[in-house]
């Protein structure tokens, strides 16, 4: 008898488990500052309204991945999807560590929202490739990607006064990364151009919780503001800095 009762059990567990509502991958999704509405389907497939910062990024679907059943970690394939944006890649989530990689296409009204803060508005079409994240006891602890974006009209704030220019398609790698018991991570990102060739804007980490962002003479002659003086075109012209952490 204790053997058949044994036996319905695991049953039973394994099919709750194997129905568990989608629903419950929000917690898991808040963990990296995500947000999900709308669910639908189980936690092993299915979808729902995918979110950020209180801003939605479009339709998400996900689907168990058996193939890594032997990795130490649960996995999963996922794309995100709206108008003019298909951004897809894997999740995994093992004992005290999570990873997620990505690549695709999205477009420059994605992003403007967060960039209107800084006095900047683009437009084109953005490529993201090899970009990986690794997170643990719910932080970032590395990240890298490279980014390619189509080039096009460019709107900033400068005094105060919104100007434009048109510039080329530019390409941008990052490199994020939490060292040990650093309460601060390491930032290095550079924007150049397509050929990757010419430096345009440099990003490092400062103490503090800072990043220093250094623009070069380049782009300030790209976006009709040339810097007066002499200097080469590699050289940094303005510097500015902001505190992210």
């Amino acid at each position: 008898m204790t053997k058949y009762f044994a036996i319905g059990l695991l049953a039973f567990v394994a099919l709750c488990t194997a129905l568990a509502p989608a629903d419950l991958l929000r917690p898991l999704l808040a963990q990296v500052g995500l947000s999900l509405s709308l669910p639908f389907g189980t936690i092993w497939s299915g979808g729902g309204d995918l979110g950020v910062s209180g801003r939605h990024l479009g339709a998400v679907e996900w689907y168990f991945d058996p193939a890594k059943l032997t990795e130490p970690a649960i996995a999963y394939d996922w794309k995100v999807f709206a108008e003019q944006t298909h951004v897809h890649g894997n999740f995994a989530v093992g004992p005290g560590l999570a990873r997620v990689a990505a690549e695709g296409g999205f477009d420059a009204a994605l992003v403007n929202p967060w960039l209107d803060a800084y006095g900047l508005q683009l437009s084109g079409q953005f490529h993201l490739s090899g970009a990986e994240a690794a997170f643990a006891e719910r932080s970032v602890q590395s990240a890298a990607g490279h980014l390619e974006w189509s080039g096009g009209r460019v709107h900033y704030q400068l005094g105060g006064v919104w100007l434009g220019a048109t510039l080329p398609p530019l390409a941008a790698r990052v490199q994020f990364t939490l060292p040990s018991g650093a309460k601060t991570p390491r930032i290095n990102a550079q924007v150049l151009t397509s050929d990757e060739a010419l430096p345009l804007i440099q990003v490092e980490s400062t103490e503090g919780g800072y990043v220093e962002i250094g623009v070069t003479r380049r782009l300030m002659k790209m976006a009709n503001v040339p810097w007066l003086g002499e200097g080469a075109d590699d050289a940094v012209a303005l510097t500015l800095e902001e505190k992210l952490f």
